[in-house]
């Protein structure tokens, strides 16, 4: 009785728990998952991001094409104001910067009534003011209004009237005899700085047209008027100008279409938008 209790018990349990637990998971995790972190996410990192972005997308996105404003126009002159030309703002070259916290005009050498202006401007953020404005039909006679975008002459002014820096709108005036007038607008729209915008105005006949439009070439904004609106044609006079109040508004550039007759058009002079 003493043999039998003691042999049986002891040869069966000491030797099964000791060979499966120890071959078995000490094999697996060795050589299973060390290999695995150490080559994948090493390969995959180290070649997709280098070899992509930092060779060729940087170096070519950034690109724009030039504005018309490297060098001084002979077509044009300052009529008040100051600006600087050959200017670069976010990229873009060869612009046209106002200087002066005042009143910045540029006239366009024209001798056609009937003529279209266009403009393609920038407020950038670092102006403190919100108007520009382009000028068609005006004299160079003076004792007129001199405070404001009439500057002593008598003239057609569309303004592009910026509210927060974050809505505009558009504004007929007429600079007539001794007074300044302001004769139909828009509502307000939105409206972005640091974002190009191209301000197009026509005189033709006895009508005027300003129109608005964004970056892409949508229209955003437009007003009309005739002479039963506005009162005095002022169709004798050619001068063209456009501007802006306040520093640090950008010109990429500018296009004059003249008009021989109330349809057909003669010179244009603009440089297009990338």
């Amino acid at each position: 009785p003493s043999n039998k209790p003691s042999k049986h018990p002891t040869g069966e349990p000491s030797s099964k728990p000791s060979k499966q637990p120890t071959s078995e998971p000490t094999d697996m995790p060795s050589s299973g998952p060390i290999p695995q972190p150490t080559e994948g996410p090493t390969n995959k990192a180290t070649d997709s991001p280098s070899a992509g972005p930092m060779s060729s997308q940087p170096t070519e996105a950034p690109t724009h094409a030039p504005g018309m404003f490297c060098e001084h126009s002979s077509e044009t002159s300052i009529s008040h104001g100051g600006f600087t030309w050959d200017e670069s703002y976010m990229g873009y070259d060869c612009l046209l910067k106002s200087d002066l916290n005042k009143n910045n005009i540029l006239l366009v050498e024209t001798n056609v009534s009937n003529i279209t202006i266009d403009v393609t401007f920038m407020q950038s953020s670092n102006t403190t003011y919100q108007v520009s404005a382009l000028m068609l039909r005006s004299s160079n006679d003076g004792g007129y209004d001199s405070s404001s975008w009439c500057m002593g002459e008598e003239r057609f002014v569309c303004v592009a009237q910026v509210k927060k820096y974050s809505y505009v709108k558009l504004e007929f005036l007429e600079c007539d005899s001794d007074d300044e007038t302001e004769f139909d607008e828009t509502d307000l729209v939105d409206f972005e700085q640091n974002a190009w915008y191209t301000q197009k105005m026509t005189a033709n006949g006895q009508y005027l047209t300003c129109e608005l439009y964004d970056s892409s070439g949508d229209l955003i904004q437009s007003i009309a008027a005739n002479s039963t609106i506005y009162g005095s044609k002022l169709e004798e006079l050619t001068s063209v100008a456009f501007g802006a109040y306040g520093k640090e508004y950008y010109f990429k550039d500018y296009n004059i279409v003249e008009y021989l007759s109330e349809s057909s058009a003669k010179r244009g002079t603009k440089t297009d938008l990338p």
